[in-house]
């Protein structure tokens, strides 16, 4: 594996780009990390997305939540006046797939860090009309992510912290009390935020490459697994280059080698799982304005040539 990876490696050094580490695993260990800096926690920023879906796929494996279920009924202190009563219409796959309607970004960084939202992030979404048929047009927001946390956390009847630490993280052997961001109402905010090591965050990936078992134990159904990585709604075309044009699927991107799908964060966070070659490849990288040029020297060296085997 060191070999696969050692052409990027090179690159990495030869043209001092902001990688902090990467590695190969399978479903059952890491078989070659290189570190370019100390495996430390660091936010993983939208790759969080994924733990909030698998967050809501164990509400989902217990019958206490479900893909057809309208989010805004499990909230009624939080509906604004006057809300669009389009807003009945939007479900949890809805959400999932980043297709409530709403067709405006929500939540994201820049709002957040100026209190655009706050103090009640589900009403500040909820009072947005509904432009599109919910779960007919792709609109890449966190107010639909935050939306499935709050889901999984009523569901449950329990912080998304804690659902994630019993039924994840410690049957994943990883820190169980990580550093996460947190709304003005102090529920972890599931679209971001998240800090994790690479050797920890990678886990989740080699969790769906073995179709949710973990080391002889069933933690997630098969069949969640499955519906959660298919191109379920086009995002073509996308606002940014062609990694982000082939579909998404339950909080993760679809990616142009056959049935290869990946948890994504910004700065490139990523773990990219790769079922036809039983592999996971996940990357962290420092805050850099050098994503396209660390994204298309992944698929130079490493995507293109193994998908050409």
């Amino acid at each position: 594996m060191k070999n696969r990876l050692q052409p990027f490696i090179d690159r990495v050094e030869r043209e001092q780009l902001p990688v902090e580490g990467i590695l190969w695993a399978n479903g059952e260990e890491i078989l070659f990390e290189h570190r370019f800096r100390p495996d430390n926690p660091r936010i993983i920023y939208s790759h969080t997305k994924s733990f909030t879906a698998t967050a809501a796929a164990f509400a989902i494996q217990e019958g206490k939540l479900h893909l057809d279920d309208q989010i805004v009924p499990m909230f009624p202190e939080h509906v604004p006046d006057n809300m669009d009563p389009k807003w009945m219409d939007v479900t949890v796959q809805d959400a999932l797939t980043m297709s409530s309607g709403t067709n405006v970004p929500l939540l994201m960084m820049a709002e957040r860090s100026k209190g655009i939202g706050a103090p009640d992030f589900l009403k500040f979404v909820f009072s947005h009309p509904i432009e599109k048929e919910p779960g007919s047009t792709f609109c890449y927001s966190n107010g639909d992510t935050y939306m499935v946390g709050r889901a999984a956390e009523k569901a449950m009847g329990m912080p998304m912290e804690k659902l994630l630490a019993e039924k994840l993280f410690a049957p994943l052997g990883m820190d169980v009390n990580p550093v996460w961001e947190h709304c003005p109402m102090g529920h972890a905010f599931g679209a971001s935020g998240l800090e994790l090591r690479l050797s920890d965050m990678c886990r989740l990936g080699m969790l769906y490459l073995n179709e949710g078992m973990w080391k002889g134990q069933r933690i997630l159904n098969e069949e969640w697994v499955r519906e959660a990585r298919k191109a379920r709604i086009s995002t073509n075309p996308a606002p940014k280059a062609h990694d982000w044009n082939n579909g998404y699927g339950f909080q993760c991107w679809k990616m142009p080698y056959g049935d290869s799908y990946r948890f994504d964060g910004a700065y490139c966070q990523f773990s990219c799982i790769c079922p036809e070659k039983n592999a996971v490849i996940a990357v962290q990288c420092a805050e850099n304005d050098l994503t396209s040029v660390i994204i298309n020297t992944l698929h130079e060296v490493v995507f293109a040539p193994l998908y050409a085997e």
